[in-house]
């Protein structure tokens, strides 16, 4: 099955709950009044959900193949290739010839290229596409090609805090959480509200699952 959301768009992200939260004041009533909210049952686990998405998980070993030339490859080149060091085998657009290169890397044309029986299977398709109206087409065009595995660049964890994230946090992975679990806590409590406090705990949530999914829903 295809793994993609790439309709996702990036205001979904924990970004998009600290913005909210600077708008608070507009409220006049917390949404969850009354109700003891805390984090406690994020320590539930002693490590990441087996859903996480994080770079090192997800593209490991695999070969990369990256889907679109456009201004949204600029975040995989900074992230993904200059930070984390991935670099794809191939970046497929429609505007390349069958002979091109892009950023240093072998570029072919997306209706022209014939992935390997190694590259269907265990590979993963990186989409860097920022116009919504195309991503149909694209799922349909790498679907028919035979690729298994299909990811949105948002879909990428790190791709949405690239420059902010604690090392001990890339470096210690969970238990960077687990270290800090009793500051972590007492948070909650020294908020001013409920709608403070889920905001929190939603965010928190989203970086101790290492997802990107909406975090107000």
């Amino acid at each position: 099955m295809y793994r993609s959301s790439i309709g996702r768009r990036q205001d979904r992200t924990y970004g998009a709950c600290l913005v909210k939260d600077m708008a608070i004041e507009k409220h006049e009533k917390p949404i969850s009044a009354n109700r003891e909210i805390s984090c406690r049952s994020l320590f539930e686990r002693d490590g990441f959900p087996d859903d996480a998405f994080y770079i090192r998980k997800e593209l490991g070993d695999r070969k990369i193949i990256v889907y679109g030339a456009g201004e949204s490859f600029h975040y995989f080149k900074e992230i993904v290739m200059r930070k984390y060091g991935y670099m794809p085998s191939v970046v497929l657009d429609q505007k390349f010839a069958d002979s091109a290169t892009f950023e240093g890397i072998p570029a072919r044309g997306a209706l022209s290229y014939k992935p390997t029986a190694q590259e269907k299977r265990e590979g993963i398709v990186v989409v860097c596409q920022g116009k919504q109206s195309y991503v149909g087409e694209v799922l349909r065009l790498l679907q028919s090609m035979g690729f298994r595995r299909v990811i949105s660049l948002l879909d990428i964890y790190e791709i949405h805090n690239p420059f902010g994230l604690p090392q001990a946090l890339e470096e210690n992975g969970f238990a960077f959480f687990l270290d800090g679990i009793e500051r972590i806590e007492s948070c909650p409590g020294i908020l001013a509200d409920d709608l403070r406090r889920e905001v929190f705990v939603k965010c928190l949530k989203t970086h101790m699952h290492m997802s990107v999914k909406p975090c107000l829903t």
